[in-house]
């Protein structure tokens, strides 16, 4: 198959790299000319100890890498790969440069980002996927995949784009990226998300790693409750969770001496993915008549952080 990826960051990287390795044309599509330069030239590098559930360290080159969407060569298949912050304008690329068969892959974190993608290109033929592994990337173009908790997940949007979902479902397992079709696929982002959604923050604001927040027993009664009201959303918008409060609880346990991605990114001053976590169960929860205080004070809070350490303080301070 003919694919684009949109975004050459660690997820798309990896993503882009396994489709080559299984027999695909696929074009990189992405801003950075040293990306680019990289891929062309020399390709792109997957290593790490999660590379081998899959092909096992492995270089492989990409049929083209550019700039622009337009310039892929009529993709069968469009993965969006970029972060939530730069959603809509990613989304605007697409309005008349893919074929109207194309489909388009969510391969994002949050709540709802396939939305904005759905809203400019059709909802039939968008999906979403719940990404299960993750890595960084220790140069350009060079990933580490340090995990991968098979099944990926995906799903369609409505009912008439479940053979797409289908279909790139088979693609996804067999470059290795074992992944499975879902009915609800928001159910499933959701969930993730409100995991996403308690040490991001916590981690952004405090410095802490995951593992010191999950022990400090203070942090630690600030991640009950933050999931306990992202709990209430789901299931007042008619979703039964099959892990519990303490599975949530054991998972996190198990995040480590590092940060996660939303604590990086405030660290080097760069928007940050706050509003598709915290900021959607904040959303949902007041269409659905569900208080969230917790996470309101994440969000604000965070927003606040980050328009003190990117020198955009709303009144001229400093």
């Amino acid at each position: 198959m003919r694919v684009a990826v949109v975004g050459a960051g660690p997820i798309g990287g990896i993503l882009s790299a396994h489709l080559i390795r299984a027999g695909n044309e696929v074009v990189v599509v992405d801003i950075i000319d040293e990306i680019l330069r990289r891929a062309t030239e020399v390709g792109l590098k997957v290593t790490g100890p999660a590379a081998g559930k899959t092909w096992g360290d492995f270089s492989v080159k990409p049929a083209g890498a550019v700039k622009h969407i337009r310039d892929a060569g009529n993709p069968e298949a469009v993965f969006v790969c970029v972060k939530t912050t730069a959603q809509n304008a990613v989304a605007e690329t697409l309005k008349g440069s893919i074929p109207d068969d194309t489909i388009v892959v969510s391969f994002q974190n949050g709540i709802d980002p396939e939305d904005v993608l759905a809203d400019v290109v059709g909802w039939q033929r968008t999906l979403r996927v719940v990404v299960n592994y993750a890595g960084n990337a220790t140069d350009f173009c060079t990933y580490r995949m340090n995990w991968f908790n098979p099944p990926n997940h995906i799903g369609a949007l409505v009912d008439e784009g479940r053979p797409n979902a289908e279909r790139i479902c088979q693609l996804l397992s067999e470059a290795r990226l074992t992944t499975d079709v879902v009915d609800d696929i928001k159910k499933f982002a959701f969930e993730k998300t409100a995991l996403n959604a308690t040490l991001c923050p916590i981690c952004a604001l405090t410095g802490m790693t995951m593992g010191e927040a999950m022990a400090d027993p203070d942090t630690r009664k600030l991640v009950v409750e933050i999931l306990k009201e992202a709990r209430a959303v789901g299931e007042k918008q008619g979703w039964t969770f099959e892990n519990s409060l303490d599975d949530w609880m054991r998972y996190l346990e198990a995040g480590g001496p590092h940060k996660p991605s939303l604590a990086v990114d405030m660290d080097a001053g760069r928007p940050t993915e706050i509003y598709y976590m915290n900021g959607k169960i904040c959303e949902h929860g007041r269409r659905l008549g569900v208080p969230t205080p917790y996470n309101d004070a994440m969000f604000w809070t965070v927003l606040g952080k980050e328009r003190k350490v990117r020198g955009r303080l709303v009144g001229g301070g400093k």
